[in-house]
C-alpha cells in the first residue's frame, strides 16, 4: 500500500508516477481518463490503441497457426483452396436464390451463412466498443430485426417458407409461405427464426467485451 504506480497513456499527458499517485487512486484515474476518449473526440488515442490491439490479435493468430500445424494444413488451407477452385471453376455452385422458385447453389448457401454470421458478431463487436459513440447496434440492427420478423410471421399466419435472415434476398417474403393460417406460426416456432441472430450478436458482445 501507498507504493508509486507507474502507468502510461498515449499522448505524453501527466502519468500516475509523475504525481505519486498510489494503487489506492490508480484505478478510479485511468477510468477517468478512458472516459475522456472518443472517437470523435481523440481519434489518435483511440485509433493508436486499436492498432496495438489489433497487432497484438495478429501476432497472436500468427503463433496460435504456426503451433496448430494440423489445424492450419489440415482444415483451413484446404477449405481455402476448395473455395477458390470452386469460385473460379464451378461458378454454377454459386447461383443465388431466385424467390420462389430456386434456393440457390451449395456455395452460395455457405457463404451466405458466413455472412450473416460475420454480419451479426461484428455489430455485436460494435456495440461493445462503441469507439466512444455510444452506438448501440442492438437499438439500431437486432431489435428492430426481431420485431419484423414477429409481426412479418404473425402477418403471414405462417413460418413456413418465410426466410427470416437479416442479409438473404428473400427475407420476409409472405408469398413464399402458404399465406393462410397453418398454425406454423408459434412462439417457440418465432424465438426458433431469431435466436440465431440474437445469440451471434451476444456473442460478438463478449467479444467485444
Amino acid at each position: 500500500l501507498g507504493r508509486r504506480v507507474d502507468c502510461s497513456l498515449v499522448g505524453g499527458e501527466v502519468q500516475p508516477s509523475e504525481v505519486g499517485m498510489d494503487d489506492n487512486n490508480v484505478s478510479a484515474w485511468l477510468k477517468a481518463e478512458r472516459e475522456k476518449m472518443g472517437l470523435f473526440t481523440t481519434p489518435g488515442k483511440v485509433l493508436y490503441n486499436f492498432g496495438l490491439v489489433l497487432g497484438d490479435g495478429l501476432r497472436a493468430l500468427y503463433v496460435f497457426l504456426h503451433t496448430h500445424h494440423a489445424l492450419l494444413f489440415g482444415v483451413i488451407l484446404p477449405v481455402l483452396a476448395t473455395w477458390i477452385f470452386t469460385r473460379a471453376f464451378k461458378s454454377e455452385l454459386y447461383k443465388p436464390p431466385v424467390c420462389g422458385v430456386s434456393e440457390g447453389g451449395i456455395g452460395w448457401q455457405v457463404e451466405w451463412v458466413v455472412e450473416e454470421a460475420a454480419f451479426w458478431i461484428t455489430l455485436g463487436i460494435l456495440s461493445s466498443v462503441g469507439f466512444g459513440t455510444g452506438l448501440h447496434s442492438g437499438l439500431m440492427f437486432l431489435f428492430p430485426h426481431v420485431m419484423n420478423v414477429v409481426l412479418t410471421a404473425e402477418g403471414c399466419q405462417s413460418v413456413t417458407g418465410l426466410y427470416t435472415s437479416y442479409t438473404h434476398p428473400c427475407k420476409l417474403d409472405c408469398a413464399l409461405t402458404p399465406n393462410v393460417d397453418d398454425g406454423s406460426a408459434t412462439f417457440w416456432a418465432i424465438v426458433g427464426k431469431v435466436w440465431p441472430a440474437c445469440f451471434l450478436w451476444g456473442f460478438g458482445t463478449a467479444v467485444g467485451e
